[in-house]
């Protein structure tokens, strides 16, 4: 019973997390704010949301265990795991410093409005290409349609 409250948490902060990264939301929210404090507000309003709605979730997983674990890795293992843990906990953080931390939570283009700025956006048409390796694994991961960033 534990793991369905844990799916359908999870399944509810899926939903609404599509929901608001969609086109229409963005553009609802520019109808109701208006385009240029939407620009200003609408990627830190998303990823506060997304945080807190992501926090269910994980607290339902540690607070209803369902049982015994999965899976045990024998102390062999740990020596390759761990490792390769914090191997991918090195490359996150090179890849948030190289999509401009600021910006993809959405502070900079807050703090451009707050400081009274025209546009507070970024220039739109930031090709991927043009940070080279992140370019290529974006590719791998997002649809063609995705490769130009205009927000």
């Amino acid at each position: 019973m534990s793991a369905l409250w844990i799916l359908f948490s999870l399944a509810a902060f899926s939903i609404l997390h599509s929901a608001l990264a969609s086109l229409g939301a963005k553009a609802l929210a520019r109808q109701w704010l208006g385009q240029r404090t939407a620009d200003g507000i609408y990627r830190l309003l998303y990823n506060v949301i997304a945080t807190l709605t992501v926090v269910p979730p994980l607290i339902l997983a540690v607070l209803l265990p369902d049982g015994a674990p999965v899976w045990h890795l024998p102390t062999p293992l740990l020596f390759i795991t761990i490792p390769l843990q914090l191997v991918a906990l090195a490359a996150m953080a090179i890849s948030l410093w190289r999509v401009d931390l600021p910006r993809f939570i959405g502070l900079r283009q807050f703090f451009r409005l707050w400081a009274g700025e025209a546009e507070p956006r970024d220039p739109p048409g930031v090709d991927l290409a043009d940070l080279h390796l992140a370019g290529r694994i974006h590719r791998l991961c997002r649809p063609p349609s995705s490769t130009t960033c205009t927000t």
